[in-house]
């Protein structure tokens, strides 16, 4: 039994980090920029490389599409790709919102012990067959450290993002 690699136990957090802020490529530059939610129905998009700011007030960009928070790896609210997305497992599209949807995601996949997730409240229940098989778990996994090294040095939304503090 000394030879048993360790189990890796994943459990479902209660916090819903992986929602927001949101990661995207900028329109203006193709920076990662942020787009955050300010208010209710209120979102701000910032880019701190060209300080690209742009505002959302409750019309999101794909209206009718069908899917509740937009196509596949784009952000519903502007419009524009996610920075953290990547091919992966035969052309199927991985993506994360912030580095904490792909610490969720990293931690889940690559888990050989997990809990059953609580239909429907919990992000578990959302992911798809082909990113929880555990004959893709490797797959995953190294799209996951390649969407993670895709990262600026200080992404976006760690502490303030640009224009916050600023006096008019």
């Amino acid at each position: 039994m000394a030879d048993e690699a360790p189990v890796a136990r994943f459990r479902e957090p209660d916090a819903l980090a992986w929602r927001d802020p949101v990661l995207v490529v900028c329109p203006r530059c193709g920076a990662c920029a942020i787009a955050r939610e300010t208010a209710r129905g209120a979102a701000r998009l910032t880019c701190p490389a060209c300080a690209l700011v742009r505002r959302w007030r409750g019309r999101e960009a794909f209206p009718g599409d069908g899917e509740p928070d937009g196509p596949e790896g784009m952000d519903p609210r502007f419009g524009v790709p996610l920075w953290l997305r990547g091919e992966c497992c035969g052309g199927r599209l991985l993506w994360a919102h912030n580095v904490a949807h792909l610490d969720y995601l990293e931690s889940y996949v690559g888990a050989t012990l997990r809990e059953r997730p609580a239909p429907p409240s919990r992000l578990a229940w959302y992911l798809p067959r082909w990113m929880t098989a555990a004959k893709n778990r490797d797959e995953v996994v190294r799209t996951i450290a390649r969407l993670r090294a895709s990262l600026p040095e200080q992404p976006p939304g760690r502490g303030r993002t640009p224009g916050e503090g600023r006096r008019g």
